[in-house]
């Protein structure tokens, strides 16, 4: 009796404190999207499990979710277009008054920097940057045709595109913009990108092939 009443006191003990953490993640789902909300951002290893792109199945063309101010949408493998997809994401983006921001990766074994912005999402200091953005995260090598038929580089990792209703990109920078992949670095490229007010880079874009070009 001694150790089964120690036994309810220690789970009620567990349970308070996994309630009252401050650094807690607690997930809802609403209208199909998984929001992540936390007063205080979870360890390094919870974040990754977070932020890894989705497993998708054959019925999943994508997968939303929000952590903290910023709309992260996994495109999945059975989309049908990514030109449609990227087109309903900015339109729902502008009907609730947010800026498509089109961030491109591949897996993080074969890309550390991608591995690490993600990491970086849920700092404060990106929050801040992201705040009223939905992201469209996109694997480079797997819509890689399509992305070039948009204008969005697939060469440079991790990169990061503005695009208009037409799904085409109208602005791109990548992660050669900053030094190491740390939230001090990313977060001001970043906002002022979002922002149109991103003028000294290291890089400048030319804007991609016109349609109407020909190559020689």
């Amino acid at each position: 009796m001694a150790l089964g009443a120690a036994t309810c006191v220690l789970t009620a003990g567990i349970v308070a404190w996994l309630i009252e953490r401050p650094d807690a993640i607690r997930t809802v789902v609403t209208n199909g999207a998984q929001r992540v909300s936390a007063p205080r951002y979870a360890h390094a290893s919870e974040q990754m499990q977070l932020l890894q792109p989705s497993m998708f199945s054959n019925q999943t063309p994508f997968q939303s979710q929000v952590i903290g101010n910023v709309v992260l949408v996994d495109v999945g493998p059975t989309i049908r277009s990514l030109s449609d997809t990227v087109s309903e994401q900015y339109l729902e983006a502008k009907r609730d008054g947010q800026r498509l921001l089109v961030w491109t990766v591949v897996s993080d074994s074969d890309c550390a920097p991608c591995g690490r912005v993600a990491k970086s999402l849920t700092d404060d200091r990106v929050q801040r940057a992201l705040a009223g953005v939905r992201v469209l995260r996109v694997d480079a090598h797997q819509f890689a045709v399509e992305l070039s038929h948009l204008n969005v580089p697939t060469d440079v990792l991790p990169g990061f595109a503005i695009v208009g209703e037409d799904a085409r990109a109208r602005d791109f920078v990548h992660g050669g913009e900053w030094d190491d992949d740390i939230p001090q670095n990313i977060a001001p490229v970043l906002e002022s990108f979002v922002q149109g007010t991103y003028m000294q880079r290291r890089d400048p874009w030319r804007g991609g092939p016109r349609s109407d070009e020909t190559a020689l």
